[in-house]
Protein backbone atom coordinates (compact mmCIF):
# COMPACT_ATOMS: atom_id res chain seq x y z
CA UNK A 1 0.00 0.00 0.00
CA UNK A 2 1.23 3.42 -0.80
CA UNK A 3 1.94 6.34 1.36
CA UNK A 4 -0.67 8.21 0.17
CA UNK A 5 -3.53 5.51 0.38
CA UNK A 6 -2.19 4.84 4.02
CA UNK A 7 -2.78 9.07 3.87
CA UNK A 8 -6.44 8.55 2.49
CA UNK A 9 -7.61 5.78 4.98
CA UNK A 10 -6.33 7.64 8.11
CA UNK A 11 -7.96 11.21 7.11
CA UNK A 12 -11.06 8.78 6.06
CA UNK A 13 -11.47 6.98 9.64
CA UNK A 14 -10.91 10.15 11.62
CA UNK A 15 -13.60 11.78 9.79
CA UNK A 16 -16.16 8.82 10.20
CA UNK A 17 -15.19 8.73 14.10
CA UNK A 18 -15.37 12.45 14.89
CA UNK A 19 -18.80 12.55 12.66
CA UNK A 20 -19.50 14.70 9.16
CA UNK A 21 -21.98 16.54 7.43
CA UNK A 22 -22.76 18.39 4.81
CA UNK A 23 -21.15 16.71 1.72
CA UNK A 24 -18.83 14.46 4.13
CA UNK A 25 -21.82 12.85 4.96
CA UNK A 26 -22.99 12.30 1.77
CA UNK A 27 -20.16 10.67 0.50
CA UNK A 28 -20.10 8.42 3.44
CA UNK A 29 -21.18 5.15 1.36
CA UNK A 30 -18.54 6.24 -1.11
CA UNK A 31 -15.38 6.35 2.00
CA UNK A 32 -16.56 2.84 3.06
CA UNK A 33 -16.08 1.73 -0.54
CA UNK A 34 -12.90 3.49 -0.37
CA UNK A 35 -11.60 2.27 2.70
CA UNK A 36 -12.64 -1.53 0.89
CA UNK A 37 -10.89 -0.60 -1.56
CA UNK A 38 -7.76 0.27 -0.42
CA UNK A 39 -7.55 -3.22 1.76
CA UNK A 40 -9.02 -1.49 5.36
CA UNK A 41 -10.72 -3.74 8.03
CA UNK A 42 -13.72 -4.36 6.34
CA UNK A 43 -14.20 -7.07 3.70
CA UNK A 44 -15.74 -7.70 0.58
CA UNK A 45 -18.07 -10.72 0.43
CA UNK A 46 -19.12 -12.56 -2.32
CA UNK A 47 -22.89 -13.98 -2.65
CA UNK A 48 -23.61 -17.02 -1.46
CA UNK A 49 -25.67 -18.42 -5.07
CA UNK A 50 -28.10 -20.92 -5.17
CA UNK A 51 -30.61 -21.84 -7.00
CA UNK A 52 -33.63 -24.52 -7.93
CA UNK A 53 -35.15 -26.48 -10.98
CA UNK A 54 -38.55 -27.08 -10.71
CA UNK A 55 -39.27 -30.80 -11.18
CA UNK A 56 -35.86 -31.87 -10.87
CA UNK A 57 -35.24 -35.43 -8.40
CA UNK A 58 -31.83 -36.00 -7.32
CA UNK A 59 -30.38 -34.78 -10.59
CA UNK A 60 -32.69 -36.19 -12.80
CA UNK A 61 -35.89 -34.66 -14.96
CA UNK A 62 -38.61 -36.29 -16.69
CA UNK A 63 -37.07 -35.69 -20.83
CA UNK A 64 -38.70 -33.38 -22.73
CA UNK A 65 -40.21 -31.52 -20.11
CA UNK A 66 -39.98 -27.73 -18.93
CA UNK A 67 -38.47 -26.75 -16.16
CA UNK A 68 -38.16 -23.29 -14.13
CA UNK A 69 -35.09 -21.93 -12.86
CA UNK A 70 -34.86 -19.79 -9.37
CA UNK A 71 -32.52 -17.75 -7.68
CA UNK A 72 -32.04 -18.37 -4.60
CA UNK A 73 -28.70 -15.98 -3.93
CA UNK A 74 -27.95 -13.91 -1.22
CA UNK A 75 -25.43 -11.75 -0.07
CA UNK A 76 -24.38 -10.87 3.77
CA UNK A 77 -23.16 -7.57 3.07
CA UNK A 78 -25.57 -6.41 0.50
CA UNK A 79 -27.74 -7.24 -2.08
CA UNK A 80 -27.87 -9.31 -5.54
CA UNK A 81 -28.28 -6.89 -8.25
CA UNK A 82 -27.96 -9.20 -11.34
CA UNK A 83 -28.26 -12.68 -12.29
CA UNK A 84 -26.77 -14.62 -15.00
CA UNK A 85 -27.73 -18.09 -16.53
CA UNK A 86 -25.72 -20.33 -18.10
CA UNK A 87 -27.06 -23.60 -20.16
CA UNK A 88 -24.09 -25.82 -21.25
CA UNK A 89 -21.70 -22.26 -21.45
CA UNK A 90 -24.05 -20.54 -23.60
CA UNK A 91 -25.70 -17.87 -21.93
CA UNK A 92 -29.62 -18.21 -21.71
CA UNK A 93 -31.94 -14.89 -21.61
CA UNK A 94 -35.08 -16.99 -19.88
CA UNK A 95 -35.44 -18.35 -16.97
CA UNK A 96 -37.23 -21.40 -18.36
CA UNK A 97 -35.55 -24.55 -20.23
CA UNK A 98 -36.16 -27.78 -21.25
CA UNK A 99 -35.02 -31.20 -19.48
CA UNK A 100 -32.75 -32.88 -22.08
CA UNK A 101 -33.44 -35.86 -24.10
CA UNK A 102 -33.30 -39.57 -22.27
CA UNK A 103 -29.68 -40.13 -21.17
CA UNK A 104 -28.27 -36.66 -22.17
CA UNK A 105 -27.49 -34.40 -19.44
CA UNK A 106 -27.73 -30.68 -19.77
CA UNK A 107 -25.35 -27.93 -16.86
CA UNK A 108 -26.84 -25.35 -15.91
CA UNK A 109 -24.98 -22.25 -13.79
CA UNK A 110 -26.02 -19.34 -12.48
CA UNK A 111 -23.49 -16.50 -11.91
CA UNK A 112 -24.70 -13.99 -8.81
CA UNK A 113 -23.43 -10.50 -8.45
CA UNK A 114 -23.62 -7.69 -5.56
CA UNK A 115 -23.74 -4.10 -5.03
CA UNK A 116 -19.87 -4.24 -4.29
CA UNK A 117 -19.37 -6.26 -7.68
CA UNK A 118 -18.50 -9.38 -6.36
CA UNK A 119 -19.51 -12.37 -8.55
CA UNK A 120 -19.86 -15.97 -7.88
CA UNK A 121 -21.08 -19.19 -9.71
CA UNK A 122 -22.66 -22.32 -8.84
CA UNK A 123 -24.01 -25.08 -11.46
CA UNK A 124 -26.14 -28.01 -11.35
CA UNK A 125 -25.59 -30.99 -13.94
CA UNK A 126 -29.08 -32.34 -14.62
CA UNK A 127 -30.00 -35.68 -16.78
CA UNK A 128 -32.93 -36.49 -18.87
CA UNK A 129 -34.94 -39.31 -17.91
CA UNK A 130 -37.86 -41.64 -18.99
CA UNK A 131 -39.93 -40.59 -15.94
CA UNK A 132 -38.98 -39.08 -12.98
CA UNK A 133 -42.00 -41.27 -11.20
CA UNK A 134 -39.36 -44.30 -11.35
CA UNK A 135 -37.28 -42.20 -8.72
CA UNK A 136 -37.75 -43.30 -5.11
CA UNK A 137 -38.42 -39.66 -2.96
CA UNK A 138 -38.62 -39.14 0.89
CA UNK A 139 -42.50 -39.06 2.32
CA UNK A 140 -43.92 -36.19 3.29
CA UNK A 141 -44.03 -35.62 7.09
CA UNK A 142 -47.58 -33.69 7.22
CA UNK A 143 -48.71 -32.85 11.08
CA UNK A 144 -51.75 -30.66 11.56
CA UNK A 145 -54.21 -30.13 14.36
CA UNK A 146 -57.47 -31.46 14.08
CA UNK A 147 -60.51 -29.05 15.10
CA UNK A 148 -61.74 -30.87 17.75
CA UNK A 149 -58.07 -31.61 19.16
CA UNK A 150 -57.90 -29.09 22.37
CA UNK A 151 -59.19 -32.16 25.21
CA UNK A 152 -58.74 -29.03 27.49
CA UNK A 153 -55.69 -30.50 29.38
CA UNK A 154 -53.73 -31.87 26.58
CA UNK A 155 -53.79 -31.84 22.29
CA UNK A 156 -54.03 -34.15 19.68
CA UNK A 157 -51.60 -34.06 16.66
CA UNK A 158 -52.90 -35.57 13.79
CA UNK A 159 -50.62 -37.00 11.26
CA UNK A 160 -53.22 -38.35 9.02
CA UNK A 161 -52.25 -36.59 5.92
CA UNK A 162 -48.53 -38.22 5.83
CA UNK A 163 -47.82 -39.35 2.17
CA UNK A 164 -45.16 -41.68 0.21
CA UNK A 165 -44.19 -39.05 -2.31
CA UNK A 166 -43.29 -41.77 -5.38
CA UNK A 167 -45.10 -45.02 -6.96
CA UNK A 168 -42.24 -47.31 -6.02
CA UNK A 169 -43.23 -50.13 -4.27
CA UNK A 170 -39.88 -51.96 -3.57
CA UNK A 171 -40.67 -54.12 -0.57
CA UNK A 172 -44.34 -55.28 -1.88
CA UNK A 173 -44.63 -58.06 0.68
CA UNK A 174 -44.41 -55.59 3.63
CA UNK A 175 -46.83 -54.50 5.34
CA UNK A 176 -48.26 -50.79 5.19
CA UNK A 177 -50.74 -48.86 7.56
CA UNK A 178 -49.92 -45.08 7.54
CA UNK A 179 -50.58 -41.74 5.17
CA UNK A 180 -53.01 -40.54 2.97
CA UNK A 181 -51.58 -42.95 -0.01
CA UNK A 182 -54.54 -45.30 -1.68
CA UNK A 183 -53.12 -47.65 -0.49
CA UNK A 184 -51.27 -46.13 2.87
CA UNK A 185 -47.53 -46.61 2.18
CA UNK A 186 -46.19 -45.43 5.02
CA UNK A 187 -44.72 -48.43 7.18
CA UNK A 188 -43.37 -46.46 10.40
CA UNK A 189 -44.21 -43.61 12.16
CA UNK A 190 -42.14 -42.08 14.86
CA UNK A 191 -42.61 -39.41 17.49
CA UNK A 192 -39.24 -37.68 19.46
CA UNK A 193 -40.64 -35.36 21.56
CA UNK A 194 -39.98 -32.40 24.44
CA UNK A 195 -41.84 -30.94 26.80
CA UNK A 196 -40.25 -27.54 27.37
CA UNK A 197 -41.56 -24.55 30.37
CA UNK A 198 -41.21 -21.14 29.86
CA UNK A 199 -38.01 -20.86 31.39
CA UNK A 200 -36.85 -23.01 29.23
CA UNK A 201 -36.07 -25.80 31.27
CA UNK A 202 -36.98 -29.21 30.52
CA UNK A 203 -40.23 -30.73 32.25
CA UNK A 204 -39.42 -34.30 30.19
CA UNK A 205 -37.86 -35.83 26.98
CA UNK A 206 -36.60 -36.39 24.75
CA UNK A 207 -39.49 -39.33 24.28
CA UNK A 208 -39.39 -41.54 21.36
CA UNK A 209 -42.50 -43.47 20.19
CA UNK A 210 -43.79 -45.15 17.64
CA UNK A 211 -46.96 -44.95 16.24
CA UNK A 212 -47.59 -48.44 16.74
CA UNK A 213 -46.57 -48.35 20.13
CA UNK A 214 -48.99 -45.21 21.11
CA UNK A 215 -51.52 -47.16 19.35
CA UNK A 216 -50.82 -50.37 21.46
CA UNK A 217 -50.64 -48.61 24.51
CA UNK A 218 -53.96 -46.56 24.11
CA UNK A 219 -56.18 -49.45 22.20
CA UNK A 220 -56.50 -47.55 19.48
CA UNK A 221 -56.46 -49.20 15.82
CA UNK A 222 -53.84 -50.08 13.66
CA UNK A 223 -52.96 -47.90 11.11
CA UNK A 224 -54.91 -44.44 12.91
CA UNK A 225 -51.71 -41.73 12.67
CA UNK A 226 -52.56 -39.38 15.83
CA UNK A 227 -50.98 -38.58 18.92
CA UNK A 228 -52.10 -36.96 22.50
CA UNK A 229 -49.53 -34.22 24.31
CA UNK A 230 -50.76 -33.23 28.01
CA UNK A 231 -50.10 -29.07 28.13
CA UNK A 232 -50.33 -28.92 32.00
CA UNK A 233 -47.25 -28.83 34.62
CA UNK A 234 -46.66 -25.45 33.70
CA UNK A 235 -45.72 -26.82 30.14
CA UNK A 236 -45.40 -23.68 26.87
CA UNK A 237 -43.67 -25.67 24.16
CA UNK A 238 -43.25 -29.30 22.63
CA UNK A 239 -40.88 -29.92 20.54
CA UNK A 240 -41.42 -32.87 17.99
CA UNK A 241 -38.78 -34.33 15.85
CA UNK A 242 -41.50 -36.32 13.31
CA UNK A 243 -40.17 -39.49 11.09
CA UNK A 244 -41.66 -41.09 8.43
CA UNK A 245 -40.86 -44.16 6.44
CA UNK A 246 -42.47 -45.30 3.52
CA UNK A 247 -42.50 -48.93 1.59
CA UNK A 248 -39.26 -48.22 -0.34
CA UNK A 249 -37.33 -47.43 2.67
CA UNK A 250 -37.25 -43.78 1.91
CA UNK A 251 -37.29 -41.84 5.47
CA UNK A 252 -38.31 -37.93 6.20
CA UNK A 253 -37.65 -36.48 9.69
CA UNK A 254 -39.40 -32.86 10.04
CA UNK A 255 -38.99 -31.15 13.03
CA UNK A 256 -42.26 -28.95 14.44
CA UNK A 257 -42.75 -27.00 17.78
CA UNK A 258 -46.37 -26.56 19.38
CA UNK A 259 -46.82 -23.43 21.54
CA UNK A 260 -49.33 -23.97 23.88
CA UNK A 261 -50.60 -20.36 24.44
CA UNK A 262 -50.84 -19.30 21.02
CA UNK A 263 -52.30 -22.93 20.09
CA UNK A 264 -50.33 -22.86 16.87
CA UNK A 265 -48.01 -25.83 15.34
CA UNK A 266 -45.08 -24.56 13.57
CA UNK A 267 -42.88 -26.08 11.15
CA UNK A 268 -38.90 -25.18 11.94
Amino acid sequence: MTRYQLLLISTVCASLLAGCDGACCGDVNQTKNSIKEYGGDTKLIPPAVKFTITDVIHGNCTAGKVLTLQSQSTDSDGTIIENIWEQDQNLIDTTTITCPEEGKTSTICLTSTDNDNQKAKSCQTITGIKDTNDITQKPLSILTLPNDGDTGDGQYIDCSDIKDADNIHTYPDDIYFYGSNTPKDIKTVTWEYTYIKADGSIESGPTIQTQAQYNAENNEIDGQCKKWFHTGNGVKKIDIKFTTLDDDHESNTTNYIFDVDSHTLQQL
